[in-house]
């Protein structure tokens, strides 16, 4: 007997079966964490039957794997400090409401903080609140137009981009990132320099456990490497507890989405009441913001946004598949 192929032929047989362990494995692993594509496809084509126009492509594969998070958010004017503290790292020379309702914390650098009551702000540098003529500059670019007005600027080197991306993280990060397992997060999604002003500007969205959450981006406003303004929402707290609760998928989440059609609640562009057939254009996972009913607990909640090809963009819940935002 050639003991030297049996040796190799056993070989050969174990690797066969390491490698039919590990793809079943991977397979397992791909069918818990991904929707199955023909289920998708005829899930899109039930809807379309009834009036959703939905391509297969659009619908996300990836089973929205989030949890539920909890944090308390104490006195108002102890967050509105604190968030203030975060940002510019200076002392607090004075803070107060204002008459239209805002609240303003203003630094003992000449900086200043002002708040909507929830969690969009303005902050604004000792030098930008001087500079009156120059404020028409810093304002002009917002984050609903960030794209648009990006398109007439100067692509930012790979080393400066680096160097205003670590500047603006630093002041937008919340009390929670210092842990090994933050769940809060901040990225850049793009940066231009306007050769005009002289400015640069960063556009940055927030995030939970890697997912966007709605409506929480800021643009950051530049001179040199002097941050002078940051403007949109953004939340500075840290998280206090979490836990698991079945989410609704992409695919129940559009027949939700298909039944407010039909129930006339949703409007195009035009302000019309949309009636079927419409079109979905784009889906998103994403985490969305909800008080208790006393206004001292936060809870961050997965979500799904449904874009439609009217214009109209809607935000569900995923733990009930009810409406959290929707276009007006």
């Amino acid at each position: 007997m050639n003991w030297s192929s049996v040796k190799n032929l056993l070989i050969a047989m174990l690797i066969t079966a390491n490698l039919l362990v590990l793809y079943n494995i991977l397979a397992q692993n791909r069918s818990q964490g991904y929707i199955d594509e023909a289920e998708v496809k005829d899930a899109a084509a039930l809807l379309a039957e009834r009036g959703l126009l939905v391509d297969a492509a659009v619908i996300p594969l990836r089973r929205f794997d989030a949890v539920i998070y909890e944090s308390r958010y104490g006195e108002d004017y102890d967050y509105y400090i604190r968030a203030a503290l975060i940002m510019t790292g200076c002392d607090v020379e004075m803070h107060n409401w204002m008459p239209s309702g805002s609240y303003r914390v203003t630094l003992k650098d000449g900086s200043a903080v002002e708040f909507d009551g929830e969690f969009g702000f303005v902050f604004s540098s000792a030098d930008f609140q001087a500079n009156t003529t120059g404020g028409a500059s810093y304002t002009d670019v917002t984050v609903e137009n960030f794209a648009q007005m990006s398109r007439n600027g100067q692509e930012l080197g790979s080393a400066r981009m680096q160097n205003l991306t670590a500047i603006a993280l630093k002041a937008l990060e919340p009390e929670d990132t210092a842990s090994d397992d933050a769940v809060l997060d901040a990225q850049v999604t793009a940066g231009y320099h306007d050769p005009v002003s002289g400015l640069s500007y960063l556009h940055v969205r927030q995030t939970a456990d890697g997912w966007r959450i709605f409506n929480h981006e800021v643009v950051c406003v530049f001179e040199g490497d002097r941050l002078m303004q940051i403007k949109g929402h953004w939340y500075f707290a840290g998280l206090h507890a979490s836990y698991d609760e079945e989410l609704y998928d992409q695919v129940n989440i559009l027949f939700s989405d298909l039944k407010t059609i039909k129930n006339g609640e949703l409007t195009d562009a035009q302000g019309s009441v949309m009636e079927t057939p419409v079109r979905v254009t784009s889906m998103s996972a994403c985490y969305s913001l909800f008080w208790d009913a006393e206004k001292t607990v936060l809870y961050f909640i997965p979500a799904w946004q449904i874009d439609h090809e009217s214009g109209a963009t809607v935000v569900y819940n995923a733990a009930n598949s009810t409406i959290y935002w929707r276009s007006e």
